[in-house]
């Protein structure tokens, strides 16, 4: 019954430690203590600073106070995995059907080669250092 209510456990784990919204809103250093009925309600997520805060108060995880965020970021996470995946098979399976030594087979295979060592080196060089060494 309790999830139902509250999209995250900031409101259980307030209440087993005996704490009211205010006394919670003195730990984390809040002006407000309606800023805490906001993040138990799902209305406002807290920022990194009040999260952490949190996890120090109640001595649990970021992921066991905000159960349904983190699962629903892992299905994004995931999600984008998979399409990112799909992407490439299919760039790979248009490629195999192209004829062997057509010039569209060459460019393209030469293209995907370049985009690939541009995202490799992406951190490490600029795209025109990388387009540079190539020609």
């Amino acid at each position: 019954m309790l999830q139902e209510h509250y999209p995250n456990h900031i409101h259980l784990l307030r209440r087993r430690r005996r704490l009211s919204q205010k006394q919670l809103t003195e730990l984390i250093g809040l002006e407000d203590r309606t800023m805490i009925s906001k993040y138990e309600r799902g209305h406002v997520v807290p920022t990194l600073e009040v999260a952490a805060k949190l996890q120090i108060i109640f001595g649990v995880n970021a992921t066991d106070i905000f159960p349904r965020l983190f699962k629903q970021w892992r299905y994004e996470i995931d999600h984008a995995k998979g399409a990112r995946k799909t992407v490439r098979g299919a760039s790979d399976i248009w490629l195999s059907r192209l004829p062997a030594g057509s010039t569209i087979r060459r460019r393209f295979a030469t293209t995907k080669y370049y985009l690939n060592t541009i995202r490799k080196n992406c951190s490490s060089m600029s795209i025109a250092a990388v387009i540079g060494r190539a020609t």
